[in-house]
């Protein structure tokens, strides 16, 4: 599964708080804006590549029947995972960081739509 957010400064990732909304669909980028970091006007691309995970499975059902194309899976709250993380200056192309493709502890926390409960 992955999750991308759009920040516009490295500093801005909340590991702690890194969203439950993640996609089955490799390739799938968000096109809305919002507040979860979705705006893709931001200059760095972040991906977090989880690959296993409590899944909310209620809010998963309602996702993939109101928008079938993202193939989203919504994990729990509050959830340590381990991910393999990347991210990428979309001005000049190229990854950041010399930590690029490690794995790193995230927290999936509270970051999701009022709907998800």
């Amino acid at each position: 599964m992955i999750r991308r957010i759009f920040v516009d400064s490295v500093s801005e990732i909340d590991y702690a708080n890194f969203g439950v909304h993640f996609s089955e669909n490799n390739n799938y980028r968000h096109t809305g804006g919002g507040s979860a970091g979705t705006t893709k006007q931001k200059r760095f691309e972040v991906s977090a590549f989880v690959e296993s995970a409590q899944i909310n499975e209620d809010a998963t059902k309602i996702s993939r029947a109101e928008f079938p194309n993202e193939k989203e899976t919504v994990l729990s709250f509050n959830q340590v995972v381990k991910a393999n993380i990347v991210i990428i200056d979309r001005e000049t192309g190229y990854f950041v960081g010399s930590h690029n493709g490690e794995i790193r502890t995230i927290n999936t926390g509270s970051r999701s739509d009022k709907w998800v409960k």
